[in-house]
């Protein structure tokens, strides 16, 4: 079989680089959390170096009144893009023009706040070390202990699935809250002693955490965990804007696409990646020697000359999507996720969906007698 080396912009893995104007450090110096607030604006968390941002995709980095002296366990941009930090002393959250505030009413200080979590009605739940889970319904201006059901006070991680129900990993179990309701249900089931309280997240349709060296995946119809990936030391998981299910390990990256696939590498290997977070135009992954790298979401790699399946490239686009099939394109059609059609074209090579508004659309694609459908993101 001939491969050809013409360039074709979809998921791949190895073209990452490193970003500008960054090195945080030897020496324990770990880039720990990773969030974006804009199409450009990156900010990044370290373990003994503050916070960081970069405007213009890493092509610098500056501070964002340091923090320096502060631990960072996680950063948050909020759906109205304030970005909150948790930290050894609390929380912290960055308001426009006024650096940082505190935001710590309610909570019995000295507290080390691990994670914090936005639900669907703008509420804000904060993990502690020792105290359980607090919740806000003010943005952070006032918290009220969370914590009906837990059995256990030291909490490490916060999730939220696609139906509105959190997750939250303790040092004693897992537990889940139903939308609406006021205390947390034990889901631990058969991880028994297992349990130590690692990273979890909720993605493709099913719930993951890392326990004691292994991740496990909890079955909702059995009611069961079950081992995937063992002997892999993950440092945190994240659920991308594309639905993939990701893992910074102490061996680089891997990647999930889907809850039957097996997972994948998705490069950085030998390196110990700490964090991952993403833009509309990059991914970002912060790693144990306190460098920040990145790797564009229109992927180059090598396709076979001989396939025949339709490629739309790059996908996410936010402008033109070129179109590369083994045999001519008659007929495209563009749908909203409603099934409305938007757009339609005969004979196309490239798309332009600059009228088309950020979100996902599907592509009805006719070759002859055969007609496929393919999703398509758009990002701005």
């Amino acid at each position: 079989m001939q491969y050809s080396t013409k360039q074709y912009r979809f998921p791949g893995s190895d073209n990452w680089e490193r970003t500008g104007a960054l090195y945080v450090g030897s020496n324990d110096k770990k880039i720990i959390s990773i969030t974006s607030k804009s199409t450009n604006e990156v900010w990044i968390g370290s373990t003994k170096a503050g916070v960081l941002r970069t405007i213009n995709n890493g092509g610098a980095w500056s501070g964002r009144d340091m923090m320096q002296t502060t631990l960072i366990f996680k950063l948050m941009a909020d759906s109205r893009n304030d970005v909150y930090s948790c930290t050894n002393y609390g929380v912290y959250r960055q308001d426009a023009g006024a650096g940082w505030i505190e935001k710590n009413t309610g909570l019995p200080l000295p507290i080390i706040i691990y994670d914090l979590l936005e639900d669907r009605a703008g509420n804000l739940y904060a993990a502690t070390f020792g105290d359980g889970i607090y919740r806000s319904v003010n943005r952070g201006d006032e918290w009220v202990k969370f914590s009906a059901g837990l059995r256990n006070s030291f909490t490490r991680t916060l999730t939220l699935d696609a139906d509105g129900t959190l997750y939250a990993a303790t040092n004693g179990g897992i537990y889940k809250l139903v939308n609406g309701e006021s205390e947390w249900q034990e889901i631990s089931g058969n991880l028994g002693a297992l349990i130590s309280g690692g990273a979890i997240e909720a993605a493709l349709g099913s719930v993951y955490c890392y326990t004691n060296k292994r991740l496990q995946r909890f079955d909702f119809d059995s009611q069961a965990w079950s081992a995937e990936m063992p002997d892999t030391t993950i440092n945190s998981l994240y659920t991308a804007q594309n639905g993939w299910l990701i893992a910074c390990t102490n061996d680089g990256l891997r990647k999930k696409t889907s809850r039957s696939s097996p997972w994948e590498r998705f490069g950085l290997a030998g390196k110990e990646v700490w964090s991952i977070g993403e833009n509309a135009t990059y991914f970002f992954a912060g790693v144990g020697d306190g460098n920040v790298y990145r790797i564009s979401k229109g992927f180059t790699s090598v396709e076979s000359e001989e396939s025949d399946e339709m490629v739309i490239f790059p996908n996410p686009t936010g402008d033109f999507a070129a179109l590369r099939s083994a045999v001519p394109i008659d007929e495209l059609i563009v749908y909203s996720s409603l099934g409305v059609e938007l757009l339609r074209t005969t004979h196309p090579t490239m798309l332009d969906v600059r009228p088309l508004p950020a979100g996902m659309y599907y592509c009805s694609i006719r070759t002859g007698s055969l007609r496929r459908l393919y999703p398509l993101s758009i990002v701005r």
